[in-house]
């Protein structure tokens, strides 16, 4: 899997995530399952140490609060296979230094 790398008219790169699910047979995302997989990323955020890790990523664009516009789609290779669900976010999150005032922490 690789981001894309998808501007607006104006230039303003999208901020993004991307889910896979893989089986032997027939495999599906139902619902909110992708954001939840991303959300997930939540129990190893540390609000003491704000700030981008791999590990969280996906979390702080889901709750980046500069965020305000969500796409989602999902494609399944033709065997059905391999299922990958996309959210393309504007404003994009995770920007250096604006952890803080974007990733607030669970009241």
């Amino acid at each position: 899997m690789v981001h894309s790398d998808v501007t607006t008219d104006s230039g303003e790169r999208l901020g993004e995530n991307i889910a896979t699910k893989s089986h032997t047979l027939h495999v599906e995302f139902k619902g909110a399952e992708p954001v939840k997989l991303w959300y997930d990323e939540i129990k190893d955020y540390d609000y003491n140490s704000p700030g981008f890790a791999p590990e969280t990523g996906h979390f702080t664009q889901v709750v980046w609060k500069e965020s305000t516009q969500l796409g989602m789609g999902k494609a399944k290779t033709p065997d059905g296979k391999n299922v990958y669900a996309v959210g393309s976010y504007r404003a994009p999150g995770n920007k250096f230094g604006a952890y803080v005032e974007n990733v607030p922490p669970l009241l």
